[in-house]
């Protein structure tokens, strides 16, 4: 194989071939070499027109792949269209008008990702994914400058010399450094760089990346740069990358640097800006360079050009170049790491550092031998070999199944591709109540303790007056108790209360017997109640005696019929004539009588009186029904 050398600067080329092809006599293919070697490229090629437009669907991932919701994502070219991206990282315009689009992609904390899209019928729909780099962020005075370090990459930047990347003018204040390095051995991280589509060393040149790190610097919200004559520091890691480096010194032999290329964003191209030393510190390989400006600066080697054109596309190289490394894929938990191979159009296999690109370009890549990884399941394996085995299915943690007493305790386990408590519920029991001090228990296992007992209900214990109000609670042998005691009886009394506490209310005492009060024609009829000194009292209602008359009745009430209590007096006398009469009183013993004057007709009025016998004024009846009175003469009796 010889190579091909093409100048990039129009006035021809210069191909020199140990047993390779000749250029070609035109340029009319789309590949971004110049082929004819005359300088410019795809000069001959007439892009075939396109009609209409398709869906386009692009997705924005971290390379850890989750996907970056409200990316921003610009499109610039043939058609113009920009939006933000969902919770799923999705950007899709349904129409858009077939054609070549540059794609911006700018993310929160991630470092921005450009690249050129074919937007045609044959990819209309598909989805296209991108990939973007988290960044690390420091802050430092502008006037004082800093170190930012990540992943072991160092930015040191200077003390001053900042300028407005927009005006030019000179800014001082807070530097926000926004750094990303992405690591040329990790795939991941080279899916989150611009694609090696050309370089301005020549056509066709293929770069090996040692390592690149991007950096945006910001004061007070405003992109800055470093200012004419303002140099920063970078200093990468190369440890890593030990084969590819003695293959570049097989290429140049008497070179301890390894060329430092920017990306230019307007142009779509790594270009070449000086280069850096290849140190030993501590054992590593190191990359230092300074650098005037920042964008996403690559510690990259051109491996020459080739007699044929050859793209990079995923194998790094397809003609006597590594490929990103001899091993793929991985060799944790059930994975098996394969071997990289590229093919070519053809299906002819590309070694990693054996040439044999023969119908132009490397369009895929494979890795034999790969077991790769698979959904976790539960079977004790790492089946998505990440390191960790079973993850999500809680293996070996605590578990219990079953409440109260049927409560069982046992630990997580795999069982058919899934996780479960290894133990089951024990049987119910039924529901007892709880000793005061005790645990409570819940036998019958559903969730509550001493329920359906009627524990808190309102309860009582004795009747009548000793009867005490209380609430069920449990007893200390677990029987449910009124938490109340009866009180003491006493002797009962008419008073509408159970003082005995034998369940009757004023018994024995002739309550509500049938009874009489008073005499004669007094007497009345009623029933025994209770009285206020707690006697039963019967509850007639006698009338006021009546005038005792000779009838057949008591009418004073006294127990007698006809007695004596009313007398009719012979009174005889002589008047002042001196003649002898009789007369008749009548009256109460006790009252007094008044009459006329002797020898008149007398008439007994009862008054107020006293005294064991009454008078008839001046009369006194006595047990012998005689008066004396006064005025008259000696009655005789």
């Amino acid at each position: 194989m010889g190579a091909q050398t093409c100048n990039a600067t129009g006035d021809g080329a210069t191909c020199t071939a140990t047993a390779a092809a000749a250029p070609s006599t035109d340029d009319n293919n789309d590949n971004r070499f110049d082929d004819d070697c005359d300088g410019a490229i795809d000069e001959d090629f007439v892009a075939p027109t396109l009609q209409g437009g398709g869906r386009l669907h692009l997705r924005v991932i971290a390379t850890d792949g989750g996907p970056v919701t409200g990316a921003r994502v610009e499109l610039t070219g043939d058609a113009t269209a920009d939006g933000v991206t969902d919770e799923s990282g999705d950007f899709v315009v349904d129409t858009l008008t077939y054609g070549s689009l540059h794609v911006e992609v700018a993310a929160d904390d991630h470092a921005p990702a450009r690249y050129t899209l074919a937007h045609t019928p044959a990819t209309a729909g598909s989805l296209v994914e991108y990939v973007v780099k988290p960044v690390d962020v420091f802050t430092f005075s502008s006037e004082e400058g800093g170190v930012a370090t990540t992943e072991g990459a160092t930015v040191t930047l200077p003390a001053g010399g900042y300028v407005s990347k927009l005006s030019g003018d000179p800014v001082v204040g807070p530097l926000e450094v926004r750094v990303a390095y992405f690591d040329g051995a990790v795939e991941e991280d080279m899916r989150a760089s611009p694609p090696l589509y050309r370089t301005d060393e020549g056509p066709g040149a293929t770069l090996q990346t040692f390592g690149m790190v991007d950096v945006e610097l910001f004061i007070h919200g405003e992109p800055v740069q470093l200012g004419e004559g303002t140099q920063a520091q970078l200093d990468l890691p190369l440890a890593d990358y030990a084969d590819a480096l003695a293959i570049y010194r097989t290429i140049y032999p008497e070179s301890q640097t390894i060329p430092a290329w920017y990306w230019n964003d307007v142009e779509g191209l790594w270009s070449r800006e000086g280069e850096g030393q290849v140190v030993e510190v501590e054992g590593e390989l190191r990359w230092q360079a300074a650098v005037t400006h920042f964008t996403r600066w690559n510690a990259d080697a051109v491996y020459g050009f080739w007699d044929f054109p050859c793209w990079w596309n995923g194998c790094y190289t397809c003609s006597r170049v590594p490929a990103w490394m001899r091993a793929c894929g991985t060799d944790t938990g059930r994975c098996q790491a394969g071997q990289l191979r590229c093919w070519d159009d053809g299906g002819h296999q590309v070694h990693l550092y054996d040439g044999g690109c023969t119908n132009g370009y490397c369009n895929q890549r494979i890795c034999d031998g790969e077991i790769g990884p698979t959904g976790e399941t539960c079977n004790g394996q790492d089946d998505d070999c990440d390191g960790s085995t079973d993850e999500g299915y809680n293996v070996g943690a605590s578990c219990s199944a079953g409440v109260g007493q049927c409560r069982r305790t046992g630990s997580i386990q795999c069982s058919g591709g899934s996780s479960s408590c290894n133990v089951s519920a024990g049987p119910a029991g039924t529901e007892t109540c709880t000793p005061p001090g005790a645990t409570p228990v819940d036998e019958d296992c559903d969730g509550a303790v001493d329920e359906g007992l009627g524990l808190g209900a309102t309860c009582s214990e004795g009747t009548g007056a000793c009867r005490r109000t209380g609430t069920k609670v449990c007893s200390a042998t677990g029987t449910v108790v009124c938490n109340v005691v009866a009180g003491t009886p006493t002797a009962e009394t008419c008073n509408d209360v159970d003082d005995d506490c034998d369940g009757a209310v004023d018994d024995g005492l002739g309550k509500g017997d049938t009874c009489t009060l008073g005499l004669g024609e007094c007497q009345r009829s009623g029933v025994k109640v209770c009285g206020g000194d707690g006697t039963a009292v019967c509850n007639a209602q006698p009338p006021a005696p009546g005038v005792e008359t000779c009838n057949g009745r008591d009418d004073n009430c006294n127990g007698e019929v006809d007695d004596d209590p009313r007398v009719d007096v012979s009174l005889r006398y002589t008047n002042t004539s001196g003649f002898e009469e009789t007369s008749t009183l009548s009256g109460t013993e006790g009252t007094t009588c008044s009459f006329n004057a002797c020898g008149g007709e007398f008439i007994c009025t009862p008054t107020a009186g006293g005294g064991a016998s009454g008078s008839c004024v001046g009369a006194t009846f006595d047990s012998t029904n005689t008066a004396d009175v006064q005025g008259c003469a000696s009655p005789e009796g």
